[in-house]
């Protein structure tokens, strides 16, 4: 006599089987984990970090905003116009200087290491102060006379740049104004924006 059934045992479906579509996603979703995992441990390698000037708190060097801006660690001469020769009762100066430190600011504009306050400066030509000596320009002034009369160490940030209107000054703002916390902001684009 045959003691074997006809037909074999069937096995009972598993979990892939039940719920394929269920299944399908997970490990899609798992895949992209993984794959986004992979790609920022990839670029976290490659992304060159600088140090802010006497700071421990750290910028991204290449930005993801592109910023109309002085070119940082670069040193310009101007040569002063002839209609503002003109146009002065005061001894006007054969060339101005312009220094852009590291984080593309003019200087003076990181002068504390550790501020109580930094107040930051974006707009056109009438913020960058380009035909005046550095110590003259008015975002620098601003904070001196501010330090003077609270007793506060202050930074006054000058990211002026000729032509900048406010769509510039915002894309400035949020490029590398931002991440510095700064208390104010003033924006100053006088009549950039008419054009």
């Amino acid at each position: 006599m045959n003691t074997q059934p006809d037909h074999p045992a069937q096995q009972a479906p598993n979990r892939f089987e039940r719920h394929p579509l269920v299944t399908a996603l997970c490990l899609a979703a798992f895949a992209a984990v993984l794959l986004l995992a992979v790609a920022e441990w990839i670029l976290a390698g490659r992304a060159e970090v600088v140090k802010r000037p006497g700071s421990t708190a750290s910028l991204f060097q290449h930005r993801s905003l592109i910023v109309r801006e002085w070119q940082p660690n670069r040193e310009h001469r101007f040569g002063t116009p002839m209609d503002r020769r003109a146009g002065s009762d005061e001894p006007v100066r054969d060339w101005y200087r312009l220094e852009i430190d590291s984080m593309g600011f003019i200087r003076p504009s990181l002068v504390h290491e550790t501020p109580d306050m930094e107040i930051a400066f974006v707009g056109g030509s009438t913020t960058e102060c380009l035909y005046m000596l550095p110590e003259e320009r008015f975002p620098y002034v601003s904070g001196r006379l501010l330090e003077a009369r609270t007793g506060l160490r202050i930074n006054s940030i000058n990211a002026g740049k000729s032509g900048n209107n406010s769509m510039h000054s915002l894309i400035v703002y949020l490029g590398k104004i931002a991440p510095l916390k700064p208390r104010y902001v003033l924006l100053l684009n006088a009549a950039n924006d008419v054009a």
